[in-house]
């Protein structure tokens, strides 16, 4: 018998011509005998490692929190991937450092996505054990790979630098009426002793390309700004005072900044995306999610209800409190804005006081929205005619991936019940979303958001959750939004507005 990986096999053992084996060659094959024993058991004990490394339990009480993180990072990537692949046609071939810079930002994301790929497969394994419903979006790609680089042949461009006719050549690629560029068409890579010579010639007696070089070739470096002058990273451009007045709106209240083209795109070719401002990190202004959604139906007309003169004055306290926040937000802004020009940074102390601000307008905002729909619901059912009882705590607000507020409304003249599901919201405030298992996002008001929230809330609510699986399974379901309306002029309560989904 033959032993592998190199160990001494049987017949290599010395044996001897005549007579007992010596003591020396027993003691030989015995010590042999032991020495692979315990490498076999070595073996054995690193073989059994990863299995035990790997049973290691899963945190389930921070894997939501965890998956949402991912999410977070995955479409934060998408969009620097995105914006990544959107410069590639702006890029200096002729300039080693621009290709070097990008190809090495190139390598940066590859690097970032296969780190979330990793992070994906942890995670997918952690929601099998926990056996959770939590759903994780795909790694970003674009065109189905990894993010793109200029071609390789842009790198030998660096001699070319030096020469001196090589700048008025740079202009002329992209103007159609410049048939006849040498300097581009004859430098290829083997040929690259011959730029300084063949630009010179023809650069001097040709004045008609100027008429024809496109304006975003022609602007001077000073109707550029900074951070395009020397094409910074997207993220660079979004927190940069001038960029954002270049191509953005004023700020809203609610942080979201829109722009002034939703097809422009910036002197160095990228598309400027949408962006808001980062509530939890005010002066920082991020790209806002860029996935497939899927939104809301409408199943009739919004419906306007004004407030009477006793809601009205219930209403005042509440209301003042959201118009101080609302104006100690633009405040703030406008002094954020001011620290923040000409390369300045937000203060702390802004920054806290932005912060606190934009907390307090959106509690108060939705204390609104909560007083709105407990008006809808006395008004559209009045106690004369339905029994009503909510299923919902009204003292606990939520959070993302709840329901607002959840009644059974019986009527008195037919016993039929029905459960009313409300999504209650502040002045200023929009529909969210929430990811489903296909990698879409559902907005609220779908019938696909509403099955993802009561598949989550038999964790948590099961007798809940029951009876909104049978309401909705036999169509005794109805689902809204409620929304308080204000008076334009001094932001006092002015009533509210329903509008019913369509989740047929």
């Amino acid at each position: 018998m033959t032993i592998s990986s190199g160990h001494t096999t049987h017949s290599d053992l010395p044996v001897a011509r005549s007579g007992p084996t010596p003591i020396s060659s027993r003691v030989a094959h015995e010590l042999r005998l032991v020495v692979l024993a315990l490498l076999l058991g070595l073996g054995i004990v690193a073989a059994a490692t990863p299995a035990i490394a790997a049973a290691a339990p899963a945190n389930c009480e921070t894997l939501p929190s965890r998956a949402q993180s991912f999410a977070s990072q995955a479409q934060g990537l998408g969009a620097q991937i995105d914006a990544h692949n959107g410069r590639a046609g702006s890029v200096d071939r002729t300039n080693a450092g621009a290709v070097g810079a990008y190809n090495s930002e190139a390598d940066q994301l590859n690097a970032q996505r296969n780190n979330l790929l990793g992070q994906r497969q942890a995670l997918l394994a952690e929601i099998d054990q926990c056996n959770s419903d939590q759903t994780l979006p795909e790694v970003p790609q674009t065109g189905g790979g990894q993010p793109s680089a200029p071609p390789a042949q842009s790198r030998p461009a660096p001699p070319a630098a030096p020469a001196p006719p090589a700048a008025p050549a740079r202009p002329a690629p992209p103007a159609q009426a410049q048939p006849a560029p040498p300097a581009r068409q004859a430098p290829p890579a083997q040929a690259q002793p011959a730029p300084p010579a063949r630009p010179a010639p023809p650069a001097r007696p040709q004045p008609a390309p100027r008429q024809a070089t496109p304006p975003a070739q022609a602007r001077p470096d000073a109707q550029r700004t900074a951070v395009e002058q020397r094409n910074a990273p997207m993220p660079q451009k979004l927190n940069d005072p001038d960029y954002r007045a270049k191509y953005y709106n004023k700020q809203g209240a609610n942080g979201v900044i829109s722009r002034k083209s939703a097809t422009a795109r910036d002197e160095n070719g990228a598309l400027v995306p949408s962006i808001r401002e980062d509530l939890n990190n005010p002066g920082t202004f991020v790209e806002t999610r860029s996935v497939p959604t899927v939104n809301a139906q409408w199943a009739a007309p919004a419906r306007t209800v004004t407030a009477t003169p006793q809601e009205q004055g219930a209403m005042a306290r509440p209301t003042a409190d959201r118009n101080q926040a609302v104006s100690d937000v633009a405040r703030l802004q406008k002094q954020r804005d001011a620290e923040m020009a000409n390369g300045g940074s937000i203060s702390p102390q802004t920054r806290d006081a932005l912060r606190d601000a934009y907390l307090r307008q959106t509690r108060s905002g939705e204390a609104l929205g909560e007083a709105a729909g407990r008006q809808a619901v006395s008004r559209d059912f009045p106690a004369s005619d339905y029994d009503v009882r909510e299923l919902t705590d009204p003292d606990d607000r939520g959070g993302a991936g709840d329901l607002d507020q959840v009644y059974i409304v019986r009527s008195k003249a037919t016993g039929a019940e029905r459960v009313l599901v409300q999504e209650v919201k502040g002045p200023s405030a929009s529909l969210g979303y929430r990811g489903g298992k296909d990698g879409h996002f559902y907005q609220q008001g779908t019938q696909e958001y509403l099955k993802l929230i009561i598949q989550r809330m038999f964790t948590t609510d099961h007798s809940l959750a029951g009876t909104l699986t049978r309401a909705l399974g036999s169509g005794t379901l109805d689902y809204r939004i409620v929304q308080p309306k204000l008076a334009k002029n001094d932001g006092s309560w002015a009533g509210y507005v329903t509008r019913d989904f369509d989740i047929r």
